[in-house]
This record gives C-alpha cells, structure tokens and sequence, in this order.
C-alpha cells in the first residue's frame, strides 16, 4: 500500500493527536493494521521461529526473510538450545550458529540473508554464547567442550573469530564459568572467570587482548557478582570486589584495577550494568546468589554517587537500558491468574523509567498492568541480562519500542510493547527469541 507523502503525514498526525489524547486519558489503543504502514520503521528486528530457523522481519510484521535452512531432522529443542544469533552494531549483517554434517558452524550474512560466509566449525565444541565486539571487527564465540571429552568436567573456552575470516579464530581462553565484556572500539576484554563463592582458587579478574596469548590478571578479589562491565566511554571498569575494609562493594576501577570510587556497598549479591553514556550505573541487589536473583532495582549516578531511583519492587530480576539511555525497562515477578484459583503461576510484569525525571509507568493490556508468561529462551536471557545487555537489545533504535517473546499456549510469540503504552501488545509472528538491529 503506498499512499502519496502529503496523505501519509496528514493521516500520521491525525493518529498521533488520537493516540496522545487517549494516553492521557488512559486510555490503551486496540493494535491498527492502518498504524502499522504509516509509522515510522526503525531497523529490524531478528528472531527465532518455532521451526527452529533465524528470520528478520520489521517492527510492522512485513518484509519476513528467512536466513537459515538447516534444521533437517533435527530435534527442536536441540536446535532451540544452540541456535545463537546476533547482530553487529551498525545493524546491517547478522551471525547465527548453524548446522552442517553433524557440526556445529557459525556464519554471518547480511540482514537479507545475502553474501553468507562460514567462519567456524567444530563437532565437540557446542555453542553457548555469541557475541561481536563493539566495533564490529570480530566476533566473541563462548563454546562448551564435548564433556566426553573432559571427563563430565565442564570447560567452556572463549574464541575470537575475525568477522572477515581473514585469519584463522583463536582461543583466548578456558575455565569455567567465563563472563566478559569489550572494551569499546578496541579488542580488549575484561574477563571474570570462575565461581563467585569466595571459596574458588582459580576465580579471577583478567584483561585479555585478541592476537596476544599474555592475560594481565588484576590484583582483586572478585566478590558475590558474575559479568563485569568496561565503561561505554572506555574509562573505567565496574566489578563487585571484597574491598580493603573487608566488604563486598560494587566499584569503579582504573585499567590497572585500581579502585577510583566505591558505588555501594551489599551482603550477598549484585548485578549491574552501565547506562549507554557512562553517567549511571543500574544495580540489582539481591539476598540471594544464583545467577538472575531478584532484589530491589536502584540507579547511581556516577559522578556524584547519588542515588537517583529505587523500586519499590523487590522482586525485579531484570533490566536493560535504551540505546541512548533516556530509558530503562525492568522485569518484575508477578502472579498470573485468578486470585484464590488453582491456575496461579508466576509470570513477569514490566515497568518503564523515564530517566530524566525518573518516574515509572506500567503498560496495560485490558485496562490490567500488561503480565506475559516469557518463552524459555527470553527467561534465559532475563537470568543473563547483564552479559546480553553489552552485545544485544530489545529496544528498537529510536527507543519507541521493546520486542518480547511471550508464550501463548505451547507456541511462543514475538510481541511488540509501545514505551508510552498507549496501544496494545503487537504480535509479529510465532517465536522463541528476539533481538532489535542497532541502526
């Protein structure tokens, strides 16, 4: 449907002004098919289809490409668990694990699913994590080994593999577990290896460079917390560390480790991630210490260490900013059901922050706070929101929307929520997982 510009503008500001009178009176808009041709597109959205292939698709439901075909006979939920997929930062090309004569291979394609490349295989070392370094040159792959192969002991080794494939990959490292974090536009990474259980000898803080095998091990004991985080403006580095006086305290450091400023100190666990600017810093305090416990969510300000926002929520076991870091969106654990039925299970609310004056707002779905029951796969990355948030995004480009994988029945859905919350839920297509472009 193509209407001419001067018709397209007028009909936009008309539902403009409708959908801005009905949000301040409360009011949620029923999803238009007619909204959806006139509104602006931002990027593209890449997910994983329930036939276990990796699409993209924009934020209207059209222009659907299908880049994989490999799935064969294949177990679903063997695929489901190694399809990892990612996409580089200027958002134009796309990385997928694939499968090829009883390997597992990675390739990169363009957002069309042109000019595909192969530029790993490997038939005892299986997937886990993906991820491109910030400037967009090669491509972190964290592999789990054949436990066959290690005696049932788990090893997981992190590889650098030239998104060009001019130059073979290389291991940069092995141990068990391996959280990382880029340095911006370089081809450093600070590493956390091992078990945060204070009782781990071979547990470290680390700063590894792609193309030398030297580890500069940072004189610190790690404390209660899994991914680190490299400031955005590459200044600083953010860990969780038993201090001089004896406590667990979240820290900035220099590139040498040593500490510049103590952002809080806690008991048991954090988890904690940068605002795209540098300028805060969002933290999960939690009593507990499995990976994706819940707490209550505050935002620090760097500079000054005030503490700018806490939820009065306990239960949030999530959060991720937006690309220019006006906004957070955080997940809350919320009962799904009728109150005092048999039918009640946990599901998960969420809540937008408005950082500049750092107020919340709730999306509705049929006048009721919006609750989604999540697919495996976004629960997975709701427990790991913190290394996903330094390489992945749920929000579009322009902040206007979040896409979510919701379970509707035994299918998962890929759903669309406005930040404002004016209209409801869109649903692109059936769906495990999904990830925004950059651009």
């Amino acid at each position: 449907m193509h209407l001419p510009t001067f018709i397209r503008n007028s009909l936009f500001f008309i539902l403009i002004l409708a959908s801005a009178g009905c949000a301040a009176s409360g009011v949620t808009l029923p999803e238009s098919q007619f909204l959806r041709v006139l509104e602006r597109k931002a990027g593209l959205i890449a997910y994983l289809g329930m036939d276990g292939n990796v699409y993209t698709i924009d934020q209207a439901g059209q222009d659907k490409v299908q880049l994989t075909d490999d799935v064969g006979g294949l177990p679903l939920d063997f695929v489901y668990s190694a399809r990892r997929f990612a996409w580089a930062p200027e958002g134009s090309r796309l990385a997928y694990v694939g499968f090829s004569e009883e390997e597992w291979t990675l390739q990169v394609s363009t957002a069309d699913g042109s000019e595909p490349a192969r530029l790993f295989g490997s038939n005892s070392e299986t997937p886990v994590f993906l991820q491109w370094t910030p400037n967009g040159l090669n491509l972190a792959l964290l592999t789990q080994a054949d436990p066959f192969l290690t005696e049932g002991i788990t090893r997981l080794g992190l590889r650098s593999i030239p998104a060009d494939g001019s130059t073979p990959d290389t291991l940069l490292l092995e141990g068990y577990p391996i959280f990382f974090s880029w340095e911006p536009d370089g081809d450093r990474a600070l590493v956390h290896t091992g078990l945060s259980d204070g009782e781990n000898p071979d547990e470290r803080i680390s700063i590894l460079t792609i193309g030398s095998e030297f580890e500069r091990n940072l004189e610190l004991e790690p404390a209660g917390f899994l991914t680190p985080a490299w400031a955005p403006d590459g200044t600083g580095l953010l860990m969780a560390i038993n201090d001089a006086r004896g406590r667990n305290a979240l820290v900035v450091t220099n590139l040498q480790g040593q500490t510049r400023q103590t952002l809080v100190t806690f008991e048991t666990s954090i988890t904690f991630t940068w605002s795209p600017d540098s300028r805060y810093v969002g933290y999960i305090d939690s009593d507990r210490t499995r990976q994706g416990a819940s707490g209550h969510l505050a935002v620090v300000d760097v500079g000054t260490g005030e503490i700018m926002f806490q939820s009065e929520e306990h239960l949030v076991h999530a959060f991720t900013w937006s690309p220019d870091g006006s906004q957070l969106i955080y997940f809350t654990q919320e009962l799904v059901g009728d109150e005092g039925q048999d039918n009640l299970m946990w599901g998960v609310g969420i809540h937008f922050l408005d950082t500049d004056g750092w107020e919340t707002h709730h999306p509705r779905l049929g006048g009721n706070p919006f609750v989604f029951q999540p697919t495996p796969l976004f629960r997975q990355y709701l427990l790991t929101f913190d290394q996903h948030q330094q390489g992945a995004t749920i929000w579009s480009p322009d902040g206007e929307y979040v896409v979510l994988s919701a379970l509707s029945g035994n299918q998962g859905v890929i759903l669309l929520v406005t930040v404002t919350g004016n209209r409801e839920p869109r649903p692109l297509d059936t769906g495990l997982m999904a990830f925004w472009s950059g651009e």
